[in-house]
């Protein structure tokens, strides 16, 4: 008899939706952004608790997803690395993309 060994095969829950690398790209845009904002605003712990579930509520409410979805996501790209560093290379793109606009904006006004 053989033993099998290497990866396991993770599960999926079938209920879950798997969001596409743009979807998913764009929840994490917008997550980042969310938490970029949490650490600017924690002053205390009952503040910042409160923001993050209404942040996280907007993000979710704004991409039509649940909390599940979203978790889902991260575990099943997780066992995707060259998916999931294609995706961060995204995201970061979007964000450094974003900084700049508003640094030439600023900049604009004055």
């Amino acid at each position: 008899m053989f033993v099998s060994c290497g990866h396991k095969k993770e599960k999926i829950p079938q209920s879950n939706i798997i969001l596409n690398k743009k979807e998913m790209t764009e929840v994490l845009v917008d997550v980042y952004i969310a938490e970029a904002a949490l650490v600017a605003t924690m002053q205390d712990g009952n503040t910042a608790k409160a923001y993050t579930n209404l942040y996280y509520n907007y993000i979710f409410k704004k991409h039509n997803i649940t909390r599940s979805t979203y978790l889902s996501n991260l575990h099943y790209y997780s066992f995707r690395l060259k998916e999931m560093k294609e995706i961060y290379t995204d995201v970061m793109i979007k964000l450094i993309s974003m900084q700049v606009k508003k640094k030439r904006v600023a900049v604009d006004e004055n």
